[in-house]
């Protein structure tokens, strides 16, 4: 039985609270095992990597909420004065 990685996922977590730091990456794989007859009939598989960057989102959807509901009172006071024109 050989047992080699097929799938490589690397974890990275940007950390907002210092600039230029992140915190301990994750190193995620998954293990698929063959017989040596197996691999002498199909020689060929397929390996994957990636690497997955994470932050959070906290701050962005304050200020995004903040922009919508001061966009929604001038859309609302616009609205209230067209219509009482």
């Amino acid at each position: 039985m050989i047992r080699y990685p097929k799938n490589i996922i690397l974890k990275v977590n940007l950390d907002l609270t210092m600039q230029e730091t992140l915190d301990v990456p994750y190193l995620y794989i998954d293990y698929l095992e063959r017989t040596a007859s197996y691999i002498a009939g199909n020689s060929l598989t397929t390996v994957s990597f990636s690497t997955e960057y994470m932050m959070s989102t906290t701050s962005f959807w304050r200020g995004a909420t903040a922009v919508f509901i001061a966009l929604m009172v001038i859309f609302g006071i616009i609205l209230l004065t067209v219509t009482i024109v």
